[in-house]
């Protein structure tokens, strides 16, 4: 599974030429833009067509499903930072598959929770030969994404953030009270 536009900084078709010769993958990719018909026609041209699932929109209460239904989440951007589809895939329990950031040592947040390699179709291409060929190390790395995420739950960060305002309300109370007295 993949999310994300179908632009070219999101790079999706790395992922499409990947599938060139990784018999018993698909790719759910889930999004739209300007390179859609562009993909679509690099499919066809390398023979992975019937393996490439394009799907323009999902509604968000129907997002969690995709990611249940998904083995694994990939995303060959050429930006780093945190992007809200790993994060969802991390709190769903997907491995994940990403890119070396340019200028991180390695991805934030989701480093040791998943393949990190090269930006080319071929690391691609070899990550998920690994993890179609092993269960245990989906498992594994879908856990330590899952446990990563456990923190920032939105029950946790709306905790988090309530506190936050609280203590800022909280000092301009007293900074109030700080002037009226002086």
């Amino acid at each position: 599974l993949t999310v994300g536009r179908l632009d070219p900084e999101k790079n999706h078709a790395c992922l499409i030429r990947a599938l060139e010769g990784l018999d018993g993958v698909r790719l759910r990719l889930i999004g739209s833009g300007r390179e859609e018909a562009s993909l679509r026609r690099l499919a066809w041209r390398l023979g992975v067509a019937e393996r490439v699932e394009f799907i323009r929109a999902v509604p968000h209460r129907a997002i969690h499903a995709e990611y249940q239904r998904a083995d694994a989440f990939a995303i060959a951007t050429r930006y780093g930072g945190v992007h809200i589809p790993v994060l969802e895939a991390m709190a769903s329990g997907l491995p994940l598959v990403l890119p070396h950031p340019y200028w991180e040592p390695e991805p934030e947040l989701a480093a040791d929770a998943a393949l990190v390699v090269d930006n080319t179709p071929a690391s691609f291409r070899e990550a998920l030969r690994v993890l179609r060929d092993s269960p245990a190390l989906r498992r594994h790395l879908g856990r330590l994404g899952r446990e990563r995420m456990a923190p920032l739950g939105a029950g946790v960060m709306e905790a988090r953030e309530r506190a936050v305002y609280e203590d800022l309300l909280g000092r301009t109370a007293e900074a109030r009270e700080e002037v009226e007295v002086s």
